[in-house]
């Protein structure tokens, strides 16, 4: 057996700061929104339904990369390279055909190679406009979280009260001088066609991807991100944070309903590959002493998760939704007949230790 550690020796490649992991609703704004929109602090405006990427007159087939108000997005019918090659037969040419790497390792040893490369890990991921840069970016990190990397210097934004910072994708206040903080290797996927179509099934299904910033993020990644790519994702983080557009609980704004069914609909027919998934849905207003669900408020908060807990096998399915309204979130579930024992999906408790900036 090839220790992992003489494997990262042989084939570690020293990419410095990768800026990128190559993967990558509600009614129409309103001028009078957009208005807002525009006149709000950068970070403060992603937990808004105007932020673009969300609705899809917000975003601009092939758009300018440095527009700020159109988010740019892939066309309906675009092919990735994945699917040009995995759909040709015979696609290994003769030089890759000679190569040793290819002949001379079993197709177990390479993807041990893949996997220590870029894969394995937990990684927090973004699609934003930077101002530094004057254009949408992509922009991830190798997650440092306290819990499962306590070697490590850096805090992970799970655990600590810097969204506000992360979200300044351009500050030098979150770099280290660890290589781990970024995915390296990345660039062995350009080396061929052969290890482009063998290894990029390791950087999406090996791999845990974060989203932990207000509504948009899995709106942006699901129109930026070819549809293929977005099935090989096996597990996934997500969080949004509704505080700006949650007004009152149980009940639904009908811009809420359309933003939440989008939402999950995004997660059960866009991502078929996920097997692992927590959501995090914070920002919920305080509860009231007595609350009275009706069938409605029911269907609309606990029926996406019902529905997605039968489109698949799940390894975990995990919600997690404030500590103060757990119990009540339970109560409606136990009620339907949807109990987490059951192997449907699993209720958690949110802590929330710190307010968050939005």
């Amino acid at each position: 057996m090839i220790s992992p550690n003489f494997l990262a020796r042989v084939f570690r490649v020293a990419l410095g700061h990768q800026e990128s992991v190559a993967p990558a609703p509600a009614s129409l704004p309103s001028q009078e929104a957009t208005q807002h929109y525009t006149s709000e602090p950068r970070y403060y405006t992603r937990a808004l339904l105007e932020s673009p990427g969300v609705h899809p007159l917000s975003c601009e087939v092939n758009g300018d990369r440095h527009n700020r108000e159109r988010f740019p997005i892939l066309p309906a019918d675009h092919t990735s390279l994945y699917s040009s090659i995995i759909d040709v037969q015979n696609s290994v040419s003769d030089t890759q055909a000679q190569s040793s790497f290819f002949t001379k390792l079993p197709p177990e040893i390479r993807q041990l190679i893949y996997r220590q490369l870029f894969g394995g890990r937990r990684i927090h991921l973004d699609l934003d406009y930077i101002s530094q840069q004057a254009q949408w970016h992509w922009w991830h990190r190798v997650c440092d979280c306290p819990n499962t990397c306590p070697d490590k210097q850096f805090i992970c934004p799970e655990n600590a009260a810097a969204e506000t910072m992360m979200l300044r994708l351009g500050s030098k206040a979150w770099e280290t001088d660890r290589a781990e903080t970024k995915v390296d290797g990345i660039e062995w996927l350009r080396c061929c066609k052969q290890g482009y179509e063998e290894s990029l099934a390791v950087l999406y299904s090996t791999n845990t991807f974060v989203l932990n910033h207000g509504i948009d993020q899995i709106f942006r990644v699901s129109r930026a991100m070819p549809q293929d790519h977005l099935a090989l994702v096996t597990s996934l983080a997500v969080e949004i944070d509704l505080y700006r557009i949650s007004r009152s609980f149980p009940s639904m704004s009908t811009e809420l309903a359309g933003y939440y069914r989008e939402f999950f609909r995004i997660l059960e027919e866009m991502m078929s590959g996920l097997r692992s998934l927590s959501i995090s849905i914070a920002g919920l207003p305080r509860s009231p002493a007595l609350i009275e669900w009706s069938l409605d408020d029911e269907s609309m908060w606990i029926g996406p998760w019902e529905n997605l807990a039968r489109s698949r096998r799940w390894a975990k399915l995990q919600i997690a939704v404030p500590a103060g309204w757990h119990d009540d979130f339970k109560a409606v579930i136990d009620r339907r007949g949807q109990l987490s024992d059951n192997g449907r999906f699993s209720l958690r408790k949110r802590e929330e230790p710190f307010r968050r900036g939005w």
